[in-house]
């Protein structure tokens, strides 16, 4: 799950978002390809390569969602956050769910596009689809927080 692919377009993703700049199409392209590569990856490796590899790979799509990336990244991310989750160390889970609710409705918030928001969102919401009540008390407050950005 760790390639270098991934990490190259990480690079260049916060280089452009330091400048102020939106992801532009050719470089979503690039992000889309990645993770799809990533999760792809992640699918076939071995636990223990997965977990040594499992933080960095989080948070460079964690980044992506924050950035707003669009629809298709969208959902790859999530997949391939649950793809980790599942297969690989999956107490890192929790910390995930609370950042992304932290940047929905903590001191971030306000610093979220409109674009991250919905990312982050949908993220969000194929976590608790796919790891519900084991969320505990993130589940509730993460459907609380969706229907608080609903309204």
């Amino acid at each position: 799950a760790c390639r270098a692919d991934l990490e190259a377009v990480a690079k260049r993703v916060e280089a452009s978002a330091k400048k102020g700049a939106p992801i532009d199409a050719p470089l979503q392209v690039e992000v889309l390809d990645a993770v799809c590569a990533a999760r792809e990856n992640a699918s076939v490796s071995p636990k223990e390569d997965l977990q040594a590899c499992q933080r960095k790979v989080e948070d460079h799509v964690t980044k992506f969602l924050y950035l707003g990336v669009g629809p298709p990244i969208r959902v790859a991310a999530s997949e391939l956050l649950c793809e980790l989750f599942t297969r690989g160390d999956n107490i890192a889970l929790y910390s995930c769910v609370g950042k992304l609710q932290d940047w929905l409705n903590g001191k971030e918030a306000r610093k979220v596009s409109d674009g991250g928001k919905a990312s982050i969102l949908r993220c969000l919401g194929r976590l608790v689809d796919v790891f519900g009540t084991q969320l505990g008390s993130g589940f509730q407050e993460s459907l609380t927080i969706a229907q608080k950005l609903y309204k």
